[in-house]
């Protein structure tokens, strides 16, 4: 198929024929099946037979004798070495060394780990501008009338750009790219991935007749400078060691000097959650932290809890892809799309990809299903790809009209700036298919300009609360329970608001918490008696189906015997006695009539299997204090902040008062006072009631000193016939 397209190109004389070629949709990019392609029988390049790429991940702060001991395993042995100063301060990478020299480097002082530096797949892996309200007519009607990428350099980290495509209109910075896979200055496309992903962020104004209406057709960020740097090869593999030293490249102001970087490749997974221990995780964390966004394909898997590295590191803008359109329509006849992972069939604009990765760190999703965009096979074709890897370039020009509108943001502004302008889809909120939803350029940037309290327009960031001038005064109470909005200013909104607190929405709300005022009788759902059997706890839980075969610490009863091997555990069959658990009695197969009563969260006892993490309203002392009294009069009782107590021995509440036959008292955390000796005669009983006895006949002169240890002994004689009568001997 041809189109004409008349070149804007920005002042450019001449118009070009731009040729779209023919494309198979089936294909994806971006990151996925990284298998390593390191098999046996397959030699990387780079290698020799036998020999092996490494990183040394080095102690922090080591010294530069232990990391020239490190590389000089390299240079000894015939393999090369080199550094990541601003991506991986602590890394050095070893290639084309012998593998014994792997066990000589794990001994080597200053040395924390080996490991291997894979060579894989991160490939396996446009019109759509408009959609994103990122079109420069679209912008320039809204106020923005010089936001183009203008002054943002933009470094994809890719298969490299073919630089003289005339979408490109000399923007990329041919002086600064570099070809890490082969080691020189020309990161020339081989593959046409990297050109495809350039063309998507930085291809100039161009005219296009589609379905018959003149459409404008640019990239995101028409006036950004883009810098090819070339990690991977003609069929999309490389070494890991390629990819860091791209970023830390790009990342470094002496060299690539980005503002922004763009991975469409990843490998590994599927990572649920951050993977920052992943070496190029961590190198994409530092380049962030050195002032660069980057931002990185989620995958084409289509895990819907996983992405892969490094596009789950914590500091990145994670990608996913969705549709731009509806299908079929005039551009594309085909309503069916079977990738190699799924497919999709009559999608819908904004639907999101089903081979699209994502997880709950997911930050936003672009279109990138048959997106159209600059080809390497001529300096004028276009070609349409599917993948994240074409939704990350759409986010990535996004991030530089943002730096453009704002060159002073860090690298967490621009993101946040990104996130507050995303059209959530899918499920409401953050989800881990849409992230906080699909960008928009231009709520991006309205979300940069500040709102004016006072001018009569309730803007974005104003509300009832910040700008009663613009949004209304706030109300008496909340006057709604489930708007999410705090209508009476206290900083409290919805069910957090004691104003809500006899709301039927807000009672019983199935929130899985037991709240003041419920309990196992009055909701259920949220205080009803524990569930889920957790052996241990001290509750046979016969409902969930614990019996003493499977529970004895809980469960009591006889688990075999002769000559029937029957047992007293559980409800029903022809061996076990029928009786319930909680009545099985210990000694052998009969039932007992005491029945242990379930928990009940709720009731004001902490019992059974209940503590603070499942039954906040009976054992978390910060719902009740008294919770913490242990009955002990000298011990400290503290309520600690996780609802925990603390019952801790206080001498200095056993008064030295010279009880206990004048010897000194000390605190006993569970017995309460007691002496520290018996400094009476042996024989005496000394306690307190001897020795009250004894000081009352002292201090009243009833008798005299000579006559007191005879008293004494008679009050003890008295203590000790009583004591027995109790059926109690105390040999103290």
């Amino acid at each position: 198929m041809r189109l004409t397209v008349v070149a804007l190109l920005l002042g450019t004389a001449a118009a070009q024929d731009l040729v779209i070629e023919d494309t198979d949709d089936s294909e994806l990019y971006g990151a996925s099946d990284s298998t390593p392609t390191t098999t046996e029988g397959f030699t990387p390049p780079g290698l020799e037979g036998g020999r092996v790429s490494v990183f040394v991940r080095m102690t922090q702060g080591q010294s530069a004798e232990n990391r020239a001991n490190v590389a000089a395993q390299a240079t000894n042995n015939g393999g090369t070495s080199r550094t990541f100063p601003t991506a991986l301060p602590d890394v050095i990478n070893l290639r084309n060394i012998p593998q014994n020299v792997v066990e000589v480097l794990e001994n080597l002082p200053g040395v924390e780990s080996v490991e291997t530096d894979v060579y894989q797949n991160f490939l396996a892996l446009h019109d759509g501008v408009p959609l994103i309200n990122a079109a420069q007519d679209q912008l320039i009607n809204l106020g923005y009338t010089d936001v183009d990428g203008s002054g943002v350099r933009v470094c994809v980290v890719d298969t490299g750009i073919r630089a003289d495509h005339v979408v490109f209109e000399n923007r990329v910075d041919t002086t600064t790219g570099y070809d890490f896979h082969s080691d020189d200055s020309d990161p020339a496309d081989d593959n046409g991935h990297g050109t495809h992903c350039a063309g998507i962020i930085g291809t100039g104004m161009f005219s296009l007749d589609v379905c018959g209406t003149s459409q404008t057709y640019q990239g995101v960020a028409p006036g950004a400078t883009l810098i090819g740097v070339k990690v991977l090869g003609a069929d999309g593999s490389g070494y890991t060691s390629d990819v860091i030293a791209g970023i830390d490249y790009c990342a470094d102001p002496a060299q690539g000097a980005a503002d922004v970087i763009s991975m469409s490749l990843g490998g590994g997974g599927p990572y649920t959650g951050p993977c920052d221990n992943d070496l190029s995780a961590i190198a994409s964390n530092n380049a962030v932290a050195a002032g660069v966004v980057v931002v990185v394909a989620s995958g084409n898997d289509g895990w819907t809890n996983g992405m892969s590295s490094p596009a789950c590191a914590s500091d990145v803008i994670s990608v996913g892809a969705t549709w731009k359109n509806d299908y079929p329509n005039c551009e594309t006849s085909s309503s069916t799309f079977s990738w190699s992972t799924c497919t999709d069939a009559y999608p819908s604009e904004d639907q999101i990809a089903c081979f699209s990765n994502g997880n709950d760190y997911l930050t936003v999703s672009a279109p990138g299903a048959s997106i159209l965009a600059a080809s390497h096979s001529s300096t004028n074709g276009l070609t349409s790809k599917s993948g994240t890897s074409m939704a990350t370039p759409m986010v990535a020009g996004l991030a530089a009209l943002i730096l453009d509108a704002d060159p002073t943001l860090t690298p967490a502004e621009v993101e946040a700036a990104i996130i507050a302008g995303a059209i959530d889809l899918g499920t409401s909120g953050h989800d881990t298919r849409f992230g906080h939803g699909r960008v928009d350029a231009a709520a991006s940037l309205d979300s940069l300009v500040p709102a004016v309290c006072g001018d009569l327009v309730c803007e974005k960031d104003e509300d009832i609360c910040t700008c009663s001038a613009d949004c209304g005064s706030p109300a008496a109470t909340e006057t709604s329970c489930t708007d999410g909005i705090d209508n009476d200013c206290d900083n409290l909104f919805d069910c957090d608001d004691p104003d809500c607190d006899l709301d039927t929405a807000c009672f019983c709300d199935f929130d899985g918490i037991c709240e003041s005022g419920e309990n196992c009788d009055n909701c259920g759902n949220d205080c009803g008696s524990l569930s889920g059997a957790s052996c241990g706890n001290g509750v046979c839980e016969s409902a969930d189906g614990e019996d003493c075969t499977n529970c004895a610490a809980d469960c009591a009863g006889k688990q075999g015997g002769k000559p029937s091997s029957r047992y007293c555990c559980g409800l029903g069959g022809t061996n076990p006695v029928e009786c319930s658990n909680d009545a099985c009695n210990s000694g052998g197969f009969t039932c007992s009539t005491e029945v242990v009563p379930p928990s009940c969260c709720g009731d004001g006892t902490c019992e059974g299997g209940e503590d603070v993490s499942n039954c906040g309203v009976d054992c978390d002392c910060n719902f009740d204090n008294s919770i913490c009294d242990d009955g002990i009069d000298c011990t400290d009782d503290v309520c600690n902040a996780d609802g925990t107590c603390s019952n801790s021995a206080n001498d200095s509440l056993c008064a030295d008062d010279n009880l206990f036959c004048t010897g000194s008292e000390f605190c006993d955390a569970t017995s309460g006072c007691q002496s520290s000796g018996d400094p009476c005669d042996s024989g005496y009983n000394c306690d307190e009631d001897n020795q009250a006895a004894f000081n009352a006949a002292v201090a009243t002169q009833l008798v005299r000193p000579t006559a007191i240890a005879v008293l004494a002994d008679a009050a003890i004689t008295a203590n000790v016939r009583a004591s027995h009568e109790r059926g109690t001997f105390d040999l103290n």
